[in-house]
């Protein structure tokens, strides 16, 4: 398993960045009162004064190391690329039957939410189940529209430091249809379990083609929950969030998990570009490929191939239409995080890549053919040197034939 830290894998993994978790309600939180407030102070009429905000101070958990955030246990945030696809009607079915929870599906995400502390399975090829197992589910339409009136319901008030505990009780996983699982407030031990009842499920077509584990890859994050925050953010691979609101964190996975997803894609171009990097190389200095007919044609094919899988893969990393359809509030709050995660420049530089290795495809079909035409050409000059010394011989066949008759003559 590697995290991503390859070729054109995102700057935030290093630098400072921070981005602002737009509101999809329009309701501002209350003022802080502590060192994360991010807003001048009110006037005495009660009234914000009107010089600008001020740029918010790192929080406690936001000046941490991500060492010493897994040190002290902060939530985890955690997205894990094991497969090129899941089956999501057969794995809601999965989970409901042996993780006792109810799972929900929207388009192309399924979304599952679990009560702390977790139970140990009972059953075979079950780790892990909810602490309190759910009967009598509720149909799947009733339970979507259910969810959205509390969401709904949920944009005009926010929670209170009482809360706290309360919201920290849930953990949340996410599993995207093109095979990004992510998990909130998960522990890695809980998260590497539910995996492996994912991946050694007995029925074993909930997924599609699994990622062997040193191509699995993974994104880390941290968060919290603080209410009193007046500006919900990422900074430092911190999340800061105001409410425990599970649409939010929603769209927040939908980008986490492109962002996955991509990183599988640069893992795969950066392994084929160092793969074919002598092979230009080795052009400059001796003008000769010096590689088999066999070995080129391996190469080219893995090239190809990788070619192929990010060309089909595009749609994956466009705008679900989840958010064009059914949420567009929720759509700044999705690109908020794309820009975060630097998707359309690392998406670009992708494709900039995959011209590269089109033309790199292009160079060893060209050698292929001069190879070709090359032995056709030996070929025919010497079916053309055998066509003139048989010619010859038969010159001087006959004529040495012509001489003996005229001697008997």
């Amino acid at each position: 398993m590697r995290v991503a830290l390859l070729l054109a894998s995102r700057t935030t993994k290093n630098s400072e960045k921070v981005v602002f978790i737009p509101e999809t309600d329009g309701v501002t939180g209350p003022d802080d009162s502590d060192d994360e407030n991010d807003s001048p102070p009110p006037n005495a009429s009660g009234e914000e004064s009107a010089r600008p905000a001020l740029k918010p101070k790192r929080s406690v958990s936001e000046r941490l190391t991500k060492e010493h955030r897994e040190e002290r246990h902060l939530p985890r945030v955690t997205a894990y690329c094991i497969a090129d696809m899941f089956r999501l009607a057969k794995t809601a079915t999965f989970l409901r039957e042996k993780h006792h929870v109810k799972p929900r599906i929207y388009d192309d995400l399924l979304y599952a939410a679990y009560s702390l502390p977790l139970l140990s399975g009972d059953e075979e090829g079950c780790r892990h189940e909810e602490a309190v197992a759910t009967e009598d589910l509720p149909d799947q339409a009733e339970a979507e529209s259910k969810e959205r009136a509390k969401y709904i319901n949920r944009r005009g008030s926010n929670p209170t430091a009482a809360d706290l505990p309360a919201m920290y009780q849930c953990a949340e996983l996410f599993i995207l249809s093109y095979g990004v699982v992510v998990f909130w407030n998960f522990s890695e031990r809980q998260e590497r379990n539910i995996l492996a009842d994912l991946t050694f499920a007995m029925d074993r077509t909930l997924m599609s083609r699994p990622l062997p584990d040193r191509d699995v890859e993974t994104e880390e994050f941290h968060f919290e929950y603080s209410p009193n925050t007046r500006r919900p953010r990422i900074f430092n691979d911190m999340i800061t969030l105001r409410s425990a609101d599970h649409f939010i964190k929603m769209a927040m996975s939908h980008a986490i998990a492109q962002s996955v997803k991509l990183s599988l894609f640069e893992g795969r171009m950066d392994d084929s570009m160092a793969a074919a990097a002598h092979v230009p190389r080795k052009l400059a200095t001796t003008g000769e490929l010096s590689m088999t007919k066999p070995q080129v044609m391996r190469m080219s094919g893995q090239l190809f191939k990788l070619r192929v899988d990010v060309n089909l893969s595009s749609n994956i990393l466009d705008t679900p239409d989840f958010f064009w359809e059914s949420e567009p509030t929720l759509m700044p709050l999705y690109s908020a995080v794309r820009d975060y995660l630097e998707l359309k420049g690392r998406i670009v530089l992708l494709n900039s890549r995959t011209t590269v290795l089109h033309d790199m495809i292009s160079l060893l079909s060209d050698s292929i053919a001069d190879d070709t035409m090359t032995k056709i050409t030996w070929i025919v000059i010497l079916l053309i040197a055998i066509s003139v010394v048989v010619t010859t011989f038969e010159v001087v066949l006959r004529f040495a034939l012509i001489q003996r008759n005229r001697g008997h003559a």
